[in-house]
Formats: structure tokens, sequence, C-alpha cells
């Protein structure tokens, strides 16, 4: 297997040309950003020649050459590209510490040393802190780009700051590639052969007001745009894709979260609520129905809804007694919690305990515990019901599994709608009692 460096294939005023250059510099700046920038740039005839010349190439018709930023450690990975090909190339143009492993072998990181390697070779950087990094290539020995499967994780990971956040797929080999679909919010995998994780950093998922997770919409990327530059195209929507599904990649494409509407339900707590687990006290938005039992009984679901009322109740510490509540908690007003024997709406303490008393809400998602008998639960020493199985809700959330995102969305809509439509008859006829009553 060939696996051999090339020391100084390019003079300082060769590579100080190089990096004067507009483009060098422009894609450069992305880095602040990103944790590589692929790109491409046109280099005089004299420079293609003596590149080509001492790599074994011929570039004379090679109208521009890839090039990369990088910083930050490379993990092991083998090469890819868009057809099949012998060997990779490429040219180091800065100095940086740490090193590059080539098959076990280690090689200084070193501006106009060449390296050219093997299709097949596994190969990584170490070390290399957090040093910019610019070379040519990596590339064939045809002159066009290889690398790795790229899957880009970011804050940013398309160009409008503002727009959706979601996962970049880069896709350079033949065949497709192949990858299983996250969970939200998405835990960043591990690089792998067929794919490298390209940024470290974890990402802040802002689920926008008043939506749930519907899966992920898969996203085509334009050819033209390049492969630093990720903007969306909306329509064509390829598809939309569930956690554990199997998504084949065999062009440059983007999968983004698709929200769906929350549906309307008046029985629920506030993120954060802390639920009695048989396997320990876990916030009710992370009790995950196939890991966690409550009272030895299995949690169906955990439903996410959102309510029409303008307020919450919260229960203050010790609004009810001595560590009753242990601690602040918040629930909606028709939510039916244990005291002096019977089950109270949680509307009705407002007046009657001191530290009970309304908050605004804010179209934040909300959630119940879903078993499989109409039960009750312990929350911070309160004794609060369970979502009826015979509820709308629970219903519709035990019916998910079964239904294409499309569905959901269509029911939710229309069990919305119906939400929307009694709760404006419920506001007309309390206002007609409202005008009775001042009447008589």
């Amino acid at each position: 297997m060939l696996n051999n460096t090339i020391v100084n294939i390019l003079s300082p005023s060769e590579i100080a040309e190089i990096l004067n250059s507009a483009t060098v510099s422009a894609n450069k700046e992305k880095l602040a950003t990103q944790h590589k920038v692929d790109f491409s740039i046109e280099l005089s005839d004299s420079l293609k020649t003596k590149l080509g010349s001492a790599l074994g190439m011929d570039l004379s018709q090679s109208a521009t050459l890839p090039m990369r930023w990088i910083k930050g450690d490379t993990p092991s990975h083998k090469d890819k590209g868009k057809e099949d090909f012998s060997t990779t190339h490429l040219v180091y143009l800065t100095d940086s510490v740490g090193q590059l492993i080539v098959d076990g072998q280690t090689y200084a990181i070193a501006a106009g040393n060449a390296h050219v390697f093997s299709e097949g070779l596994e190969h990584s950087t170490s070390n290399t802190e957090n040093v910019e990094r610019l070379m040519i290539g990596p590339m064939s020995e045809a002159g066009f780009q290889v690398g790795g499967y790229g899957v880009s994780f970011s804050m940013n990971t398309f160009d409008d700051p503002a727009g959706p956040q979601g996962f970049a797929y880069r896709y350079l080999g033949s065949g497709n590639g192949e990858i299983t679909i996250f969970s939200f919010p998405p835990t960043i995998p591990s690089s792998s052969g067929d794919y490298i994780v390209e940024v470290f950093e974890p990402v802040n998922w802002v689920v926008p007001t008043g939506k749930t997770f519907g899966g992920w919409k898969l996203m085509v990327i334009p050819v033209e745009s390049g492969i630093t530059n990720y903007p969306l195209v909306d329509p064509p929507v390829s598809g939309i894709y569930l956690p554990g599904q199997i998504y084949e990649f065999n062009a440059t494409t983007a999968l983004v979260p698709n929200w769906i509407d929350a549906p309307i339900a008046d029985i629920c707590f506030a993120a954060s609520t802390p639920i009695n687990t048989d396997q320990g006290i876990i916030s009710i938005e992370k009790v995950n129905p196939e890991l966690h039992t409550i009272n030895n009984k299995k949690v169906v679901a955990i439903t996410k809804t959102i309510t029409l009322d303008n307020y919450l109740v919260c229960f203050e510490k010790d609004a009810l007694g001595d560590n009753v509540p242990s601690e602040k908690t918040v629930v909606s007003k028709e939510h039916l919690i244990y005291n002096n024997g019977r089950m109270i709406k949680a509307l009705d303490f407002i007046g009657k305990y001191k530290n009970v008393h309304k908050i605004k809400y804010n179209g934040d998602i909300l959630y119940n515990v879903l078993l499989e008998k109409y039960d009750k639960i312990l929350v911070n020493n309160l004794i609060c019901e369970t979502l009826h199985p015979n509820n709308a809700i629970a219903k519709w959330h035990t019916s998910l599994n079964k239904l294409s995102v499309e569905e959901q969305t269509r029911l939710v809509k229309m069990h919305n709608n119906r939400a929307v439509q009694r709760d404006n008859w419920r506001l007309k006829c309390e206002k007609i009692k409202s005008n009775i009553s001042m009447k008589r």
C-alpha cells in the first residue's frame, strides 16, 4: 500500500500566493462557526504544473482544485469519493502542532509537505489543538475531492442564522450512505468509517412555542450551492423520517426537525416537574416509557400538549402543609390534586390557600403521565391524577406508532379545532351567565 511524503513541494513564496487569495481568506472566516470548510480555488497554470509533476497527477484539465480549512483533530476514517479512486493526495499550506497519522505512521504537519497514500488506508490527526490548518485537497488522482461522509452538528448548520437547525449530510462515496435517524433532542454519534462528525459542540435545540417534534424532514441542498453552503430547498420535501428509521443518502442533503402543532389538553404538568419513578426521581419530560416504571406499573406514554388557558396554577413550597409540596409545583388549572380526602381541581385551591396562585402561561409544552390504568402519582409530595386512558389525548398518543406524521398532523389540527370551538362556547356561556347575574 502506498504511503509517501514529499517534503517542500511548494516554496514559501508560492504558499504565500495561495494564502493571500481573497477566496482563501473569505473561507477562513467561516471557521469561526464551523469545524471544517471545504471550497475550491483557481491556481495558476505554473502552480498546477508543479503540483501535478510532484504528485504524479494530470491537473491540466482541472479548472479548480479542492481546498480545506480545518481546526481540531480529525477522527480516524477512510476516504471516499464521488467515483472510484486509487490514491489520496493532500498538501499542507500551514504549520500546525500535532500529527497526521496514516496507517499507523506519524508525520509532522508542515507547510509545503505533501502526503500521498492508497485509498482504504485509515488516517487521522491528533493533538492539533485548535490550530487553523489549510491544505490543498484531500483529492483523488483525478483531482476531485475525497473524504468521509460529513455529518454536521452546529447551531448554525445552515448559512441563515435565523433558519432551522438540523444536520447536513455530505455525500462523497459511491452507492448510498446510511445512518439511523436520531431521536430529539439528538445525541451526537461517534464517527465511523462511513461518516465523520464534523462539529463537536453541543447544540441548543430550540423547540418553537406550541410545537412538538414530528420526525426529521428531508431537505435537498442544491448541488450548485457547494458543500460549505446549505440553503434549504422547500419544496421539494423528499420525506419525513422518524427516530430509529434508516436514512440512506446519496447526495448532499439536510435533515431538519419537522415541528407539528401540539394537541390541546387541560390536565398537565409544567416541564421539569419531578416524577417519582422506580428508577429514581426524573423530570417528567425525560421519563422514558421504555426504561422507567412508576410503582411497578408500565408507563405507556409521556404526553406533550398545550392548553388554551392563559394561566397555570402554582403551588409554592409548603402551600398545603409542611413539605406539601416539597418544592414549587406548576400544573394546569383542571388537574386534580388530593386534599382532605378528595380530589380537587387545582384552580379551586386559589383563594383558599395563601401560597397557591395563578402564573401566566406562555405557550410552552406541558406534560402528563399515561399509565395503563387511571391512577395517582406522587409529585413533590402532592398526590396527583394521571391522564385517564379514555382521554382523547391518551388515545391519540397510544396510536402514534400506527400513524404517519401527516396523519398525526391532520388529527391534531382536527382535535385542536374542536377544542377551540368548545372553549369559545364555554366563554360565551360564561359571558351570558355573567350578564344575567348583573341584571338581577
